[in-house]
């Protein structure tokens, strides 16, 4: 339903250099590599409850066994962008072949090979002076086996891994213009043309969730002009701002794909009280466009006929003075001094 349901784990990390001539080898070798942040923030999830669906979707960075073997210990389910070209095993196609027949080929080789199994549109928005289009895709798939690699000691032992490779690519772009083109992987065995298209979306929605998190805590938040003399209290700082950061991302994208849904979805009674009493000559917000919009107003968002729909920085302006009213308001129901009862009279 493209809810945004929270923040459930986060990392801080410095990029490290490489260091200067270090062999193929030796990087397998190292203890603590940088895709270590993948499988670090599988495990920080945790188990996936015996009731739900867990599926990590990952970009290029998380191309590797370790993500891979760490989401099967985990009992979730993986999708990732393949970029690495190595060898996996593929099915014999003799009529003679048995369920252990395998050969080994290049995984693009064999991506590239897979016939069209359905078809869809993607819209493409414009960029640097490329146009906006809607190009057609076509999607297929192919079922291999993923051995892990010789070369790291912390994966050989592990057990083999069957993955679903899924080629979403454009057959007849437009002229002068590159075809789009995803590798995709993922451990879930279902291949109906309506499975190929969900695991694109899931992948399609990846990047708009990392942008638009981090263009509201850069662009609304203003994360980056934080300044503190310490670390600690930079990350605490950065901690807290990021649960803000989900909650104006909520109000925006609610805003934008349900915005006709009852109040009580984006909002608490209390808030809705406030808002309502801030501006008397307005309705009380009933739907959930209608509060967004009058938390952007508290942070100047005019919404006159020939503006846009509200920006970051007035939603989170009006959203942290939303929250000031709300505190008072809730203060002064608490500290409400109760009438004193009047005495009884003797007659």
């Amino acid at each position: 339903t493209h809810e945004l349901l929270g923040l459930i784990h986060q990392q801080t990390f410095l990029r490290e250099p490489t260091p200067a001539g270090e062999t193929r080898g030796r990087r397998a070798r190292r203890p603590r590599r940088e895709s270590d942040i993948w499988l670090d923030g599988v495990t920080a999830v945790g188990r996936m409850p015996d009731d739900a669906h867990w599926v990590h979707v990952g970009d290029r960075g998380a191309d590797c066994f370790g993500l891979m073997a760490t989401c099967r210990s985990t009992a979730g389910h993986f999708l990732i962008r393949l970029v690495q070209n190595r060898a996996v095993g593929v099915p014999l196609e003799s009529p003679d072949e048995t369920p252990d027949d395998e050969t080994q080929r290049d995984l693009m080789d064999e991506a590239r090979r897979v016939p069209v199994t359905t078809t869809k549109e993607l819209e493409i928005g414009s960029r640097g002076g490329r146009p906006s289009r809607v190009a057609r895709l076509a999607l297929g798939s192919v079922r291999v086996t993923v051995r892990p690699p010789k070369g790291e000691p912390r994966w050989r032992a592990e057990a083999p891994l069957t993955v679903t490779v899924v080629r979403v690519w454009e057959p007849h772009p437009p002229a002068g213009v590159d075809p789009l083109e995803w590798i995709l992987g993922t451990d879930l065995a279902d291949q109906s043309a309506d499975a190929l298209v969900r695991y694109c979306g899931w992948s399609e929605w990846r990047w708009p969730t990392a942008e638009e998190y981090h263009k509201v805590q850069k662009t609304g938040l203003g994360i980056e002009k934080v300044r503190f003399e310490t670390k600690d209290r930079l990350l605490a700082a950065i901690a807290l701002l990021s649960v803000v950061a989900v909650r104006v991302l909520g109000l925006r994208w609610y805003r934008e794909g349900r915005p006709d849904d009852p109040v009580e979805t984006v909002a608490s009674d209390v808030e809705v009280a406030v808002v309502a009493a801030l501006e008397p000559t307005r309705a009380s917000p009933a739907t959930v466009r209608q509060f967004v919009d009058a938390v952007a107003r508290l942070g100047g968002w005019v919404g006159r006929t020939g503006d846009g729909p509200p920006g970051w920085a007035s939603i989170w302006r009006g959203y942290q003075r939303l929250a000031d009213l709300v505190r008072g308001f809730e203060l002064a129901e608490a500290i409400k001094p109760r009438r004193k009862p009047k005495p009884k009279r003797c007659g």
